[in-house]
């Protein structure tokens, strides 16, 4: 009796089984590649500045943003002589010209971030798009306001 229970509960563990459907949407064409923001002269000027280097594949998004700091962070190792990078993982969705990113601060490698130095959490962008000409993006961001991408590799 307990053999023919065992069979049984095997059987339908087997016709139970099924693939997970693919839930990864293609993306935005126009977006997919690796993207690194032009340089600005007036960056310069700055006190702390940003540049960005966008990889996107299929409806998901990496990110690199490599930090520059005149701002005095004394003795703290993580800044290394204000610069630094950061790194970004995570989905976008459009809306009409708009692209909204979602997603979370994460190691070197893409992984889980174990480390407390940087940023850490959520990260979440909503960035304007406003041309893609001769493998030149334009995209407005709300907070640091209009950056130009040139793609380096499809």
């Amino acid at each position: 009796m307990y053999k023919f229970w065992v069979c049984c509960l095997l059987l339908l563990s087997f016709w139970g089984c099924r693939f997970n459907p693919n839930t990864q949407n293609k993306g935005a064409k126009y977006l997919q590649g690796q993207w690194l923001q032009v340089n600005n002269n007036s960056n310069n000027d700055l006190i702390e500045y940003k540049n960005h280097q966008y990889t996107f594949v299929r409806d998901s998004f990496y990110l690199i943003l490599h930090n520059v700091s005149k701002a005095n962070f004394a003795n703290d190792t993580c800044y290394k002589k204000g610069k630094w990078t950061e790194f970004v993982k995570g989905v976008y969705s459009l809306s009409g010209d708009t692209i909204v990113l979602k997603g979370a601060y994460v190691s070197k490698s893409f992984r889980l971030k174990k480390s407390v130095c940087y940023t850490t959490g959520n990260f979440e962008e909503t960035l304007l798009y406003q041309s893609n000409k001769d493998s030149v993006l334009v995209l407005k961001s709300y907070t640091i306001g209009k950056m130009v991408f040139k793609l380096t590799e499809k």
